[in-house]
């Protein structure tokens, strides 16, 4: 895959400076960390009831993730909806 500079650096990174963006950095990267560890031992072999279990924690924390972006890019109903396709 490749990458073009001029589209990159248009890109809106957020880089955390205040300690409430450093804590929400820190529980996403423990959720995406979580959703990793989950995905794994879904791909394993589990039972009906443990792998619903799973999907269901999985979609709770791709939920929360999704929550915490939005709120660190301060994005309204309207917007969510575009990036959600809503």
């Amino acid at each position: 895959m490749r990458f073009i500079r001029q589209y990159l650096i248009t890109l809106p990174i957020l880089v955390p400076s205040s300690p409430s963006e450093v804590l929400i950095r820190d529980q996403i990267e423990g959720a995406v960390a979580e959703l990793l560890d989950l995905k794994g031992r879904l791909s394993g072999s589990v039972g009906v009831s443990e792998a619903e279990r799973l999907r269901d924690r999985v979609l709770y924390l791709e939920g929360r993730i999704d929550r915490w972006i939005y709120g660190l890019y301060g994005l309204g109903a309207e917007e969510i909806a575009v990036v959600e396709g809503v």
